[in-house]
Order: structure tokens, then C-alpha cells, then sequence
């Protein structure tokens, strides 16, 4: 277990008892790994004057958000449509059927055996990406 682990461990163990009794001496001897394991000397010793230590910055998130651009849209009221379509079960692990079939290759292969076109003659309303 790493140092990182150590002091998520005990963080987690504290978060967890915070309503119950919590064992100090669980925390301190997972603090003391991981501080040792980090700086290569135990806290107690860290107190002697001279002591190398690492020091890191405090930790800070940024959120970026990308597509900032507002995207002016308004609402329309239709007359009632129909959808269709073809339907296939993808998972997100492979991004591919329960065939093996990519979405890419069943474009490729509703363009060939001519699925498309008879998906865009069904209605005079033409192609809806």
C-alpha cells in the first residue's frame, strides 16, 4: 500500500466513525506509514530541527467548460410524426453489438445492402441526423 493509500485510508476511516468512537491509534499508525513513507522518517523524528521534509502546494480543482458559445434554439410546435429507424443493442465497452458490429461498420453496411435508402424513401421528409 502506497502513501496515498495510507492517508485515504485513514481520512476514510475518520469519515466513517465520525458518529461512532473512533481509535486514534488506527489513524496514527496509518498517518506514520504514510508520512514516513512520503518524507523517509517517522513524524517524531520530523521534529528535530534540520529535518528534510517535502512540501507540496494545497490541492485546487478547475472545472473547465468547454462549448461556451451560447446556442440560440427555440421551441416549435408540430403536427404529430412518426419515428423509425433500426434498432441495435450497443454496449460501452467496445462500442460494438452483440455481433461484434461497430456503429461505424453498420453505417457502412446499411449503405451497401440499400437499409439507408429505403429508411429515407419510407417518408418524403428527408434525412434527420
Amino acid at each position: 500500500m502506497d502513501w496515498l493509500q495510507r492517508m485515504n485510508h485513514a481520512i476514510e476511516y475518520i469519515e466513517v466513525n465520525l458518529e461512532n468512537n473512533i481509535e486514534y491509534e488506527q489513524i496514527a499508525e496509518s498517518f506514520s506509514r504514510a508520512f514516513q513513507n512520503l518524507h523517509g522518517l517517522t513524524p517524531s523524528s520530523a521534529r528535530n530541527a534540520g529535518s528534510q521534509l517535502k512540501a507540496y502546494p494545497r490541492i485546487s480543482f478547475q472545472i473547465i467548460l468547454k462549448g461556451v458559445v451560447g446556442m440560440n434554439y427555440r421551441i416549435e410546435k408540430r403536427d404529430a410524426f412518426q419515428v423509425f429507424g433500426l434498432e441495435d443493442i450497443y454496449n460501452y465497452d467496445n462500442i460494438a453489438n452483440q455481433q461484434g458490429v461497430s456503429i461505424p461498420e453498420v453505417w457502412q453496411n446499411i449503405c451497401k445492402n440499400g437499409e439507408f435508402d429505403r429508411l429515407r424513401q419510407v417518408g418524403n421528409w428527408g434525412l434527420v441526423a
